[in-house]
This record gives C-alpha cells, sequence and structure tokens, in this order.
C-alpha cells in the first residue's frame, strides 16, 4: 500500500511541476505578435514599443539578438506583463522652443 502512495505522490508531483511549467511559458508569451522586417534591431522594436531589450528577450528565449531572420515572428510583450517597467523617452525629441521677439542676445565685451 505504501508503495502505491509513494508512486501516486510522484505522478502527481510530476503532473504540477509541468503544469507550472506551462503557465510560466503562457505568461511570458502573452503580448502582440510582430514580423521582424529587414533593417529592424531589438533597439529600435524595443524604442518603438516603449520596452527595453531585456522585456524583449525575455518574452523572446532563444532569439539572437545578433542574428534576427526576417520574416520571423516575435512577442511583443504586453506592459501588464513586465515586472520591472521603466518609463523611456520618446524616440523622437520634442522639438525646441523658439525664443520669442524681444529678446536681447548678450555677446561678450571687448575690451
Amino acid at each position: 500500500m505504501t508503495k502505491f502512495r509513494v508512486g501516486l505522490l510522484v505522478v502527481v508531483l510530476i503532473f504540477m511541476s509541468s503544469a507550472v511549467a506551462i503557465a510560466a511559458q503562457t505568461a511570458v508569451r502573452d503580448g502582440v505578435p510582430y514580423t521582424i522586417q529587414a533593417e529592424d534591431t531589438l533597439w529600435d522594436i524595443s524604442r518603438a514599443h516603449g520596452l527595453t531589450l531585456d522585456d524583449l528577450l525575455d518574452a523572446n528565449p532563444g532569439l539572437d539578438p545578433y542574428a534576427l531572420p526576417i520574416g520571423e515572428v516575435i512577442i511583443i510583450p504586453s506592459l501588464r506583463n513586465l515586472s520591472g517597467v521603466t518609463a523611456l523617452k520618446p524616440a523622437t525629441p520634442e522639438p525646441t522652443p523658439e525664443p520669442s521677439t524681444g529678446t536681447i542676445e548678450y555677446a561678450p565685451a571687448r575690451r
């Protein structure tokens, strides 16, 4: 009878560990699919979506950042699935305002 209980316990533990592994993979894969285009870099893709390189690599295990295959579909993770979301500056800087008219600019004094 004890051999049966030990065997049943082993089966239950194996089942639970595989369920946890599948759940972890599913959580990472939640996001938007993106097809890699020519001239794409992970840096450009991450900046365009407000992510870090680590966010993209975590969502796409096995992806080689130095050799992106054109046409491969990767996952852009949604912000709710990221553990350490950091605010990034916009990809395009805001224009510098022009000085208003009537502003006096001073030059160094000459001697």
